[in-house]
């Protein structure tokens, strides 16, 4: 087998989408005739706990490497009196003087992010790891992009093509329309956005809209979408309960910042409910903004709500199983276009509808009128939302098959062989 070293910071115990992108092609990658070895923290700075991803981690016997890091989190987490950091803190406003101010001097002082403190352990690893295996190609996936600068040292030491996958965006990640940063900093960050992507050998991201965008940056960028997606082994065997009440039961998973906060949704709800009779239950499982807990409060709905918070994503599964309609928002942000969230490749795989909230031109909403697997609505549009929910019949979504995650490492094989050579 040909070897191929992995760099990512969020691996199990750590939960999440981007964990389950490079968990998956490592579980696949040896059918391909490639050996993962995976290059990581040791006790890294996770905004949720995955049991369940770090048992099938244990389970596929894959080689793994730990090391030290140095986290600023350790700070800010002593200074906000806080025990953990969800990923949604970034969106969330009025959250006291030391978390602003932690967020302030996070966006304009640790350029790229704040995870840079584990380059030069992740540099020293992977030197050892390049003595010690037979190295033929190198994958790093970020966020945080500031690992890529890992690969970069390592590439430039041994010569062994880069592959650099962009999960997110880097300068213009959505989230960075709410905090100020400073012309330095901003300079900053492109500078090094640039650096990265002119010394990859090849680039691949999770939508068009997001190879687009990055294709702006340099001239003739070599790079490739490769979706995020659905495992097929995960949705065997679910044993799903009974239900026979007759409640519509809508599921939103994942963490819900306030840019994903549609007050339309909990208008249109409320209104089925307290207006036209309808039977309906809203579960949210994930962190979410408090601007949407105001929202829950405003519109009546405290006893129609359930909120789960994070669960296991096997526990996830089965939620979606049991659900009769799937919720999706897009972050409402300038950038909404090439947004694509994880989630939406296990609510086509579960098959049922979906009521999407999101830009009518974006990567999602193309991906979903491509599948026939539910409907795209505007930020503000509760006629249209209502409309969909009150619906009794939907139609089963159609070349799925696509996003499975056996097929997605398929087409990562072909790019390591195409640079490898």
């Amino acid at each position: 087998m040909k070897k191929v070293l992995v760099i990512t910071y969020y691996w199990p115990p750590s939960g999440g989408p981007g964990v389950q992108r490079v968990l998956k092609f490592c579980k696949y990658l040896p059918e391909f005739g490639w050996e993962p070895i995976v290059l990581t923290v040791k006790d890294g700075e996770y905004p949720n706990i995955d049991i369940s991803l770090e048992k099938e981690a244990e389970e596929l016997g894959i080689k793994v490497i730990k090391t030290n890091t140095y986290e600023p989190f350790t700070a800010y987490k002593w200074l906000t009196r806080k025990k953990s950091l969800p990923s949604y803190e970034l969106n969330k406003s009025n959250s006291g003087f030391f978390s602003m101010l932690s967020k302030w001097i996070r966006m304009n002082y640790f350029i790229p992010d704040a995870r840079k403190g584990w380059i030069p352990y992740g540099v020293k690893a992977g030197k050892e790891l390049l003595n010690n295996e037979n190295i033929d190609i190198i994958f790093s996936s970020g966020p945080p992009h500031s690992l890529h600068f890992i690969a970069k040292k390592l590439k430039e030491i041994s010569k062994i093509p880069w592959v650099a996958d962009f999960r997110d965006p880097w300068t213009d990640l959505f989230y960075y329309d709410t905090h100020k940063r400073g012309t330095r900093a901003l300079n900053k960050d492109a500078e090094m956005e640039k650096e990265i992507l002119n010394s990859a050998d090849f680039v691949t991201t999770v939508s068009n809209g997001t190879k687009e965008l990055l294709s702006t940056k340099v001239e003739d960028l070599n790079s490739h979408v490769i979706h995020n997606g659905f495992d097929p082994e995960d949705f065997t065997d679910i044993d799903i309960p009974n239900k026979n009440d007759g409640t519509k039961i809508i599921t939103y998973i994942g963490s819900m910042s306030e840019s994903q906060v549609s007050e339309a949704f909990f208008r249109a709800v409320s209104d089925l409910i307290h207006k036209d009779g309808e039977k309906i239950k809203i579960r949210f499982i994930g962190n979410m903004h408090q601007r949407a807990l105001d929202l829950i409060k405003e519109y009546n709905l405290e006893s129609y709500t359930d909120q789960l918070g994070y669960i296991n994503h096997c526990e996830v599964i089965i939620k979606l199983f049991e659900s009769d309609l799937l919720l999706l928002v897009i972050p409402n942000t300038k950038q909404s276009k090439l947004i694509l969230t994880g989630k939406l490749y296990e609510y086509l795989k579960s098959e049922k509808p979906i009521l999407a909230i999101a830009n009518l031109k974006g990567d999602a909403a193309k991906i979903i009128d491509q599948t026939r697997s539910g409907s795209v609505y505007q930020y503000d549009d509760v006629k249209g939302i209502k409309t969909f929910i009150s619906q009794n019949e939907y139609q089963k979504p159609i070349h799925i098959d696509q996003f499975s995650r056996r097929e997605l490492t398929n087409e990562l094989e072909r790019i390591f062989v195409n640079t490898a050579s």
